[in-house]
Formats: C-alpha cells, structure tokens, sequence
C-alpha cells in the first residue's frame, strides 16, 4: 500500500510529539507556550470528532470529486511535477476563497468558529477541527480541480499538504521569520493576527500557505508588536466541553431562525455574515472596526449567499424598517466593573494585560438599561475624539474598548462623548473598591455574597439589590464583573431582574491577584 494512504496518521503523529515538546519547553520557559490542561483537551478531543466525522462522510467527498472528474476536461496525470507546482497553486488560491467566505457567510462560519474558539494559541489549537464541515460542503470548491482533470486522489493530497503546512504556524514561540519569508509564506505572525479578535486584525490573513492572495485581494494586516493579539471570537464561549464548542452557533442560529420576524431576518441569520441583525448594527467585524476606526462611515451589509456560499460572498446594502432604540430613552445605568487580572488569565495579549501598569477593576461600560433589556447600538455614526478615549485611559485602558462600548452603550445615553466618558468617571469615583479587593497579592477564594458585601460595606450609600457579582462559568469560577445599578442621576438603585438574572451561582470564585 502506497504511503500516501496513511498521510493522515503521519501528520497526526507528528503534532501530537510537536505539541508535546512544546508544551514541555514552555513549561521549562524556553518558548513562549501557554497551554491550559482542559484547553489542550478540548482541542484533542475537537480533534477525535473531526476524525470520526470525516471517516463517515469521506465516501461523499470522494464521490462528489469523482462524479467531477468522470466528466474532466483534461487528464493531469500525478507523475507529472508540474501537475504538482499547477495544483498546489490552484489548491492554494482555493484554500483561500473557501476560508474568507467561511468568516463572511454564517453557514460556513458555524462550521469554522470552532477552530477559533481557543482563547490560547498554541500547536493543540491547531487540532481544534469542524466536526460539520463535510455536512454543509466546505468541500465543494474543490470540485473545479476534478473537472480541469485533477484525480480525487491528487486533490484531497494537496489539501492534506496545505493543512499540514499550517501546523506549525499556530504558536507564539516563533517571533518572525526572515522578511522575504513573511513576505512571501504565511508565518506564525501572519497566523496570529488571523486568530486574533481584535478590531485591527478580526477577519483577517486567510491564507493558507502563500500570503499572494491576502496582499492581491486586500485582506492583508500586519501584526503590531504594540498590540498583542487578543484571541477568542467576538464573544467567547467559555467552556472546554467538545460537543457544546462543535454546535454551539448551530445552537445559536436556530434559536435565531425560530425567532425570525420574516424570511429576509431568517435567510440573514442562516447566511449573513456572524452578527448580522436586520437592522445593521450587529457585532459584525465589519461594524466592529468601523466603530474601532472612529468615524469611519458605517456600511451597512446583509451577506446574501445561500446556497452560494461555495461560490462566493455576494453583498447586499439593505437598512431595516424596522424603528431603533432612541437615544436617552431608558430606565437607568449599570456599571460594570471588569476585574483585570481573570480577564489577563484568559486573553493573556490583550493590551491592558502588557502594559506597564497593572490593573484591578476597570470600567468595562457604563450601561443604560430598560426595566426589562436593554438599548444597543443606537447611532454608531458619532466617532469619539481622540482626546476622550486618552482620557479614559486609566480607566478603560483598552482604545477598541472605549470605542465598542460608545457604539454600543455610550449612543444610547442621549449624550455628547465627552459627556458620556465624563458620566463614566464620575459613576467610578462615586464607587469604593473594597480595601481586599484594591490590589491583592496573592488569590482569594470566597463566595460571591462576601464580596458583594465587601462592596456595600464599602459603600454604605448602595442598596443590597443594587449590587451584582459576575464569574466565568467553567472550571474553577473567576470573579469576572462586580456590576452596580444607578438611576441616571448616578444614585443606587436596586437592578431589575434582568441584571439579577446574571449574578454568579458558584458557591465560591477566586480572585487572581493583581501581578
């Protein structure tokens, strides 16, 4: 039997002992290489289900090339080296085109979101694999090559090599390569940017092997030494079970579609782009970055690709109907306070997390809110001057954070920025932190409750209903927020039971120093 046959266990046993010494040498610190034990697992395991999927559903990949390539246009016959150098270009270029469209249609992403959904970035998250991708026919744009004359054969080898190539760029212990080979290759820099979530990079550097297509077509960023990439999606899933980070957007865009007002918001969630909402102003990346370039003109999109999504990503302007949330029209404020150092355990390259100066609680917002939901979004047109955003540096350090949460909150305050960030300021300084909680040197494990009464021991001004305690909800529980409701006077006032709904349940959080 030919050794082609058993490409996939060779490249399989390779990453497994390629994992294994780099987890080994970041643990010694040689490398730079954070691996998280139920992390690592998760990806293994992603890793398992991908396998299983694909040994099932090889028999219609194989098919579906075959029925292609039984009506070629030409035989390309594998013993010819340039049938080699052909294909790997026309496989790469491919590679290219099914990656972007599988950010930018929805169908594709809930396929695709899984590999993203590391918040380390590592060899293992390299193995983090769709278990869907077959099903929705991530394969098809392949089926080009069987018609020009490629055997099945050939063609699924090539994907093999491509995939493989890109093993190794999935790590932090290589800085950069030479810079004729950054330019020309895609590296664990350009890849980084890839997986990042930051406003700068989201939705960026698809390439598979050649970094031709992303500079031809525009897709192209660099990664900034000064701003680490934040990896995650947009909104983190926060668990290491394999089946919840396999279906989760499934999950997701079926209780969209049920909930859909019409065809046009069904069609939008199956197959618009991640975060599409009737109305325009969803957390898609490109909203997202508008709102981070401040003042950048929005545009808005509804990605209408159906059952094209093989084909490509077709574009459609539309602007809802539908009436929007009014500016100042809303029952009162929430304050949310961020405690930094869980938050730096997660997304170690955030900015706020390598700065000189280290934080304890930051302002993640300062939220208007109904007495049931809340506003969103409500003019993400007005951009936020320079000056307010260093203004707010000490308070929120992170600039794509005083950005997003003035698009998405700060609009909706019937105010001027200015006046929103110095609402912001004078909603913390009517707060004291808690001397435990101020800077702590060391983890404190203690239930929810004591630090909620921390706070109002604290501050005897607040009302016991007017306090909230967030944590993370998988493996050892984290203080994540301590939220505190005002009426818009900046007077406590007891949280309505939407804010309540959110307070942590574990009978015990640590506290991560500040380092």
């Amino acid at each position: 039997m030919s050794w082609k046959a058993h490409l996939p266990e060779i490249f399989l046993g390779i990453s497994l002992v390629m994992i294994a010494i780099e987890a080994a040498l970041g643990r010694m610190a040689l490398v730079t290489a954070r691996y998280r034990t139920r992390d690592t697992f998760a990806s293994l395991g992603m890793q398992a289900g991908n396998i299983a999927m694909n040994l099932l559903m090889a028999g219609i990949v194989f098919a579906g090339l075959s029925a292609a390539y039984k009506v070629r246009v030409f035989t390309v016959s594998p013993s010819s080296p340039w049938a080699w150098v052909a294909i790997f270009f026309l496989d790469d270029f491919i590679y290219y085109w099914f990656h972007r469209i599988s950010h930018e249609c929805r169908f594709w992403w809930a396929a695709h979101v899984n590999h993203h959904s590391s918040q380390e970035y590592n060899l293992s998250t390299a193995l983090r694999q769709s278990w869907t991708s077959v099903i929705v026919g991530t394969w098809t744009p392949w089926i080009p090559l069987a018609l020009l004359g490629f055997p099945p054969a050939m063609i699924l080898a090539q994907q093999g090599f491509n995939l493989f190539y890109q093993f190794w760029i999935h790590t932090e212990s290589v800085h950069r390569m030479p810079a004729w080979f950054e330019y020309l290759f895609n590296t664990p820099s350009h890849h980084r940017v890839h997986h990042a979530a930051n406003p700068r990079y989201l939705d960026r550097n698809y390439a598979g092997v050649l970094m031709l297509w992303d500079r031809m077509f525009g897709t192209f960023v660099e990664e900034k030494d000064e701003e680490p990439p934040r990896y995650g999606i947009v909104k983190n899933i926060e668990t290491f079970n394999p089946i919840r980070i396999a279906f989760h957007e499934w999950a997701a865009i079926a209780r969209e579609v049920l909930a859909a007002g019409s065809v046009r918001e069904a069609l939008g969630a199956l197959f618009g782009p991640p975060g599409w909402r009737a109305d325009g102003r969803g957390l898609t990346s490109k909203n997202i970055r508008a709102g981070w370039q401040a003042g950048h003109p929005l545009a808005v999109a509804l990605l209408a690709c159906a059952f094209l999504c093989a084909a490509g990503s077709a574009l459609a302007r539309h602007r809802s109907e539908s009436s929007a949330a009014t500016p100042g029209d809303f029952a009162y404020y929430l304050l949310s306070l961020s405690w930094s150092p869980a938050f730096c355990l997660s997304s170690p390259g955030a900015a706020e997390c390598n700065g000189p100066r280290r934080f304890g609680f930051i302002v993640h917002g300062l939220w208007p809110q109904y007495e049931q939901g809340w506003p969103e979004h409500c003019d993400v047109h007005r951009p936020v001057p320079d000056d307010v955003v260093q203004g707010v540096s000490d308070l929120m350090p992170a600039r794509a954070l005083v950005y997003h949460e003035w698009s998405a909150h700060g609009t909706c305050s019937g105010l001027e920025p200015a006046e929103f960030f110095a609402l912001v300021r004078r909603a913390y300084a009517g707060i004291a932190i808690p001397q435990d909680l101020s800077s702590p040197t060391h983890a404190i494990e203690q239930p929810p409750a004591a630090i909620a009464a921390a706070f109002l021991h604290a501050n005897p001004h607040l009302e016991p209903q007017s306090v909230v305690v967030t944590c993370t909800g998988q493996g050892e529980p984290r203080l994540r927020e301590v939220h505190l409701c005002l009426d818009r006077d900046l007077k406590p006032r007891a949280c309505s039971a939407d804010a309540l709904r959110g307070a942590c349940r574990a009978p015990q959080v640590i506290v991560p120093p500040i380092r």
